[in-house]
């Protein structure tokens, strides 16, 4: 024999199975953290042309000739961390500059000489300059 407190029992446990449901889905969904894209510029600050041997996280290393008072991307990089200049630090193992037959002493691998400009939430652009000075 059913009861009225039985009738009450079944719309009340699927109204609870539904919010249950919602609360997952909301929770599941905004819980993945966006990609945030990094592109890297070095900036050529000196009046003659510069020379970068970059070598990467992965040990591919490039070589660059970057003309005088001009900027080139070294490198882009996909990281699901919020956007932070220390992501320098895991992306690049090494950084040499030389202009002519002058190598910079400079560590360019420090977070501290880099900009770190934010065009979006999830896209930053990271400049290092090259100034006359680190020769």
């Amino acid at each position: 024999m059913k009861t009225i407190e039985d009738k009450r029992i079944k719309p009340i446990t699927a109204k609870i199975f539904w919010v249950m449901i919602v609360l997952s889905l909301t929770i599941s969904i905004s819980g993945c953290d966006p990609v945030r894209y990094y592109s890297f510029y070095l900036v050529n600050d000196c009046e003659e042309p510069i020379e970068a041997k970059i070598v990467n996280f992965q040990k591919k290393e490039s070589n660059l000739q970057i003309d005088s008072k001009t900027e080139q991307l070294i490198c882009t990089f996909d990281n699901p961390q919020p956007l932070n200049i220390r992501v320098v630090e895991g992306v690049f193992e090494k950084i040499i500059v030389t202009k002519g037959n002058d190598t910079s002493k400079v560590n360019y691998i420090d977070k501290d000489l880099w900009r770190l400009t934010s065009p979006s939430k999830n896209r930053a652009n990271c400049y290092l300059v090259v100034n006359p000075e680190d020769f």
